[in-house]
């Protein structure tokens, strides 16, 4: 028997007639989850979240916040809306902005996550899933320029560092 890639799983949950019991989805994303990557290439951020308000909060660490979160979140600079993954670290917020800035400017974005928008939280990462309209104070505190590779020689090629 062949296990589905994560990302198809997702997209089968998503596209089921019918939607998966709470406790299907919940056991289903909490799998899944970490080990997806940009699931926002493929699916709305309404879909998702409908997706983890039908599971309930998942967790495999940290109990539902009583109080609010301060959370971040590095992307792209062009996008409209922020997304649904944001991390209660700043350092990894600032990571993702410096990876995503070889395909365009980026942004590191600080809000402020009432209880009520936190959907889930993952170690990985100190992930903090959110019902991104429901964040407050969301503000820019920095970005990164589009970062180009320049142009070599021909037959010149990048070595890696020892």
């Amino acid at each position: 028997m062949t296990t589905l890639p994560p990302a198809d799983v997702l997209a089968e949950l998503l596209g089921a007639r019918q939607s998966p019991r709470p406790e299907q989805a919940r056991v289903v994303l909490a799998e899944i989850w970490p080990k997806l990557h940009a699931p926002l290439r493929h699916h709305g951020s309404a879909a998702l979240v409908a997706l983890f308000r039908r599971a309930g909060y998942l967790t495999d660490y940290a109990p539902i916040p009583d109080t609010d979160l301060v959370i971040y979140r590095g992307e792209r600079a062009n996008l409209g809306s922020p997304g649904i993954a944001w991390s209660a670290d700043q350092a990894v917020a600032i990571d993702y902005a410096r990876r995503y800035s070889t395909v365009g400017q980026t942004r590191v974005l600080q809000a402020t996550a009432p209880p009520s928008a936190v959907l889930a939280r993952f170690a990985d990462e100190d992930e903090v899933v959110v019902q991104p309209d429901l964040l407050v104070n969301v503000v820019s505190i920095g970005s990164f320029p589009h970062f180009t590779v320049p142009n070599l020689a021909p037959g010149l090629r990048f070595r890696a560092f020892s």
